[in-house]
């Protein structure tokens, strides 16, 4: 109740806000700010209000708007991100960003979907960074619903490019949170490593519960016994840093080839653990600005790190904001119903380099890098003492992925 109610406080102080600033675009971030996941949700937050005062300093707006980023705590619950974006409705809020979850990312999708279909004139746009289960992009797909980040299916055709290419790889360990998300990386990593390289053998299939465990001996004594030669494996902070440290205690050299290797607390806890055998697929790391000699990206991250000193991981927000905005200007228009129309099939060259946002199923296409903990890196990740370095680069059409969306009307 009191979680409702101090929601309620805040929108209504939203309200005055509106009145005085009626060219402003609000966007809600609703993220989990409190809670197991919070150390996901919090930094998220605080880079979208990063790029947000960039962006508003430039006056990138049409008609002299800024960005008011509201933020608001649904502790990755499905359940309480179906009531905030009641009220957000309510009080006419109709940019919703969400990354964390794709339980959560699954049902504002199918709110704003069925409000759009009753309220065609006053749509609702979802705009979601990192809730990667391939389904949002495929069978739930619709015109409101834009993902700025790879689905699981991209991430690890990054991976298994790699894994191919590396004969010594003969036996791959599946293990995987116990959800929708997990289960997605399996499936994923066997129908590719299948196509890619058929001689693999798969010793094992396996998911735990999803930040429950907190001794993983068990699994490492099994990944041990099976001889794999690489991990694949889809866990995220605590349950990879504690897979990692368990795996290292057994005296095991395999592989660990993962999507959220570098964010989140995981190289903290996994230090020089991890070094010459964390590899991550991702569309961005620190080192990457180095590697390409590009000193404006450095020095967005140098900018961030003193202002928040913390890493800067989500990048990708930066083009969140960069579509929207061009998006907003080629409409001529803030409205939604305007907006989403000139995002759909939109290119744009920034901070990740040159992207698009797939009008098929508003899938964005990355560049993304397969990289490795090394020391040898400029910059480590979380005062870890390990940063990043890549070992292949692929472009947008090398991890590209089919999809079953059939994208109705704006």
């Amino acid at each position: 109740m009191q979680r409702f109610l101090a929601t309620a406080i805040c929108l209504a102080a939203m309200g005055s806000m509106a009145t005085a600033s009626a060219q402003n675009v609000r966007l809600a971030v609703v993220e989990p700010q409190s809670g197991p996941v919070a150390n996901v949700g919090v930094p998220s937050s605080k880079t979208m209000n990063y790029f947000a005062d960039a962006f508003n300093a430039k006056g990138s707006l049409p008609g002299g708007g800024k960005f008011e980023i509201l933020t608001f705590d649904n502790k990755a619950s499905p359940q309480d991100s179906l009531v905030i974006l009641k009220d957000l409705i309510d009080k006419d809020i109709r940019y919703v960003y969400q990354n964390t979850s794709s339980a959560v990312a699954a049902a504002l999708s199918e709110a704003v979907k069925k409000h759009n279909t009753r309220n065609p004139e006053k749509p609702v746009m979802l705009l979601n960074g990192g809730s990667l289960e391939p389904s949002l992009t495929e069978s739930l797909c619709q015109p409101y619903f834009f993902r700025f980040f790879p689905h699981t299916g991209m991430v690890m055709a990054g991976l298994v490019k790699h894994i191919s290419k590396d004969p010594s790889i003969k036996k791959v360990y599946l293990l995987n949170q116990d959800y929708s998300f997990g289960k997605s990386v399996s499936e994923a990593a066997r129908d590719l490593l299948k196509k890619a390289r058929p001689d693999v053998q798969i010793v094992a299939d396996e998911f735990h519960p999803m930040q429950k465990v907190q001794d993983f001996s068990p699994y490492a004594a099994k990944i041990k016994a099976s001889g794999a030669d690489a991990v694949i494996t889809g866990n995220w902070s605590g349950d990879l840093s504690l897979l990692i440290k368990a795996s290292k205690e057994a005296g095991i050299n395999t592989r660990f080839y993962t999507i959220f290797g570098g964010a989140f607390g995981s190289p903290a806890a996994i230090g020089l653990a991890g070094e010459g055998t964390v590899m991550e697929a991702s569309i961005y790391h620190p080192s990457l600005a180095v590697e390409n000699k590009n000193l404006g990206l450095e020095q967005e991250y140098l900018n961030f790190k003193k202002k928040h000193d913390s890493d800067l991981w989500f990048m990708h927000h930066e083009t969140i904001l960069g579509m929207l905005t061009t998006a907003m200007k080629k409409a001529g228009s803030t409205d939604p119903k305007k907006v989403a129309p000139a995002l759909s099939g939109m290119e744009y060259q920034g901070s990740l380099g040159k992207v698009t946002m797939r009008a098929t199923d508003h899938q964005m296409q990355h560049p993304m890098y397969v990289s490795v903990y090394t020391r040898s890196a400029k910059y480590d990740i979380e005062k870890s003492g390990v940063g990043w370095k890549t070992l292949v680069t692929l472009e947008p059409d090398e991890v590209m992925q089919p999809t079953s969306c059939k994208m109705g009307p704006f």
